[in-house]
């Protein structure tokens, strides 16, 4: 029979011994371990719940900015996709634009040259009649004789060498004064059928021209109501009296009728007979 020698019984037994010492000595760490470890235990589980709570703070506190941002983010969406409606709105406005300016070319170009005459003819009247309009219900314009007057609308009579007659004539006593209607520029000038003149041209373009005048002040700015001249009977004048033009845009061929605003703010002149009208 085989025999374990006594000494491999032995180490065996101590063996045993060791592993089940062990195991107690684990069990009882686990179970009540020592002091400074589990201080240690402590201090990490309470460092790990001071960061829980702060990272819930932050995230509390970062909401109203990440829902601001959201919104933010939002419109700027929504203001992109106006700006590229707009876009093309704006981008099919001036398509359409340069269509009917092409259609109005070929118009203008079918056009024959008497027919084109006869619009802008006709444009003309339409601002001009504007123009006597807006200066009618002017509260700043300045009847041009400053003193007692007679007028009538002459505009249209026939003239000496088949001319018309282009404005319309005043009468007042010889230097009555004359003033400026509006502000503006004025500028006299000498010639053998008018004999002293002036043209005063306003900020808008408009030129108002007076003629006949017995003496006259110095070219320059004047502002309304300003002494420009005075009455006369110079060039191929007959009586004392002022023939009187407007011109709005300041074009030589464009005089208009003045008489409805001369009638207007001319309070303290009437009516002049017909046989008392200059005949120049």
């Amino acid at each position: 029979m085989f025999r374990i020698p006594a000494f491999f019984v032995a180490f065996g037994l101590l063996a045993a011994c060791t592993v089940a010492d062990a195991q107690e000595a684990d069990q009882a760490w686990v179970t009540n371990p020592p002091e400074g470890l589990q201080m240690v235990v402590d201090a990490a589980v309470t460092a790990g719940n001071e960061a829980t709570e702060v990272a819930r703070e932050l995230t509390e506190t970062a909401s109203p900015a990440i829902a601001q941002i959201e919104a933010l983010n939002r419109q700027a969406t929504q203001t992109s996709q106006l700006s590229e409606m707009l876009g093309d709105t704006i981008g099919q406005g001036l398509l359409n634009l340069r269509e009917l300016q092409k259609e109005q070319e070929a118009i203008l170009a079918a056009l024959t040259d008497e027919q084109r005459r006869e619009l802008e003819t006709r444009a003309l009247a339409e601002a001009s009649q504007a123009a006597v309009n807006r200066h009618v219900g002017s509260t700043t314009w300045v009847c041009l004789v400053a003193g007692e007057m007679q007028y009538r609308d002459s505009w249209g009579e026939p003239r000496s060498g088949g001319r018309t007659h282009d404005g319309i004539d005043i009468m007042a006593r010889w230097g009555t004064p004359l003033v400026a209607p509006e502000p503006g520029t004025v500028v006299f000038r000498r010639d053998k059928i008018g004999g002293l003149s002036f043209n005063l041209t306003t900020a808008n373009g408009d030129v108002w021209f007076g003629t006949h005048l017995s003496s006259y002040g110095s070219d320059g700015w004047v502002e309304a109501g300003t002494v420009i001249g005075y009455v006369g009977r110079s060039g191929n004048a007959v009586g004392n009296h002022v023939h009187f033009e407007y011109r709005p845009g300041g074009h030589p061929d464009n005089s208009i009728n003045p008489f409805p605003i001369v009638e207007a703010h001319c309070e303290n002149g009437r009516t002049a007979p017909r046989s008392q009208e200059p005949s120049e």
